[in-house]
């Protein structure tokens, strides 16, 4: 895949990123706390396909994918919340 043709594909899906950074936003949780959070970024990963491991080390999750037999790779996402006060054009609905 060239870097063009990545490019396009995420501007393709712009609205779709969008609405995922709107939501995060929207729905923070704390620390540790972040069971919806975790429940959602599962629910979309396993839209996509990818066989989803819930619970581990609390709220954290494993997705996967077997694709032929060529081999494994790892990924690893750390989503750190929003802070207080951060800059961002979505108001929470979490009081």
């Amino acid at each position: 895949m060239t870097t063009t043709t990545m490019l396009d594909a995420l501007e393709a899906d712009q609205a779709q990123m969008n609405e995922w950074f709107e939501h995060m936003h929207r729905t923070p949780e704390l620390s540790m706390q972040e069971q919806q959070t975790a429940k959602y970024i599962a629910d979309v990963v396993g839209r996509w396909g990818y066989e989803v491991e819930t619970g581990i080390g609390k709220h954290g999750i494993v997705a996967s994918m077997t694709v032929g037999d060529s081999g494994k790779a790892i990924g690893r996402v750390n989503r750190p919340s929003a802070t207080q006060g951060a800059a961002t054009n979505w108001v929470s609905t979490v009081p």
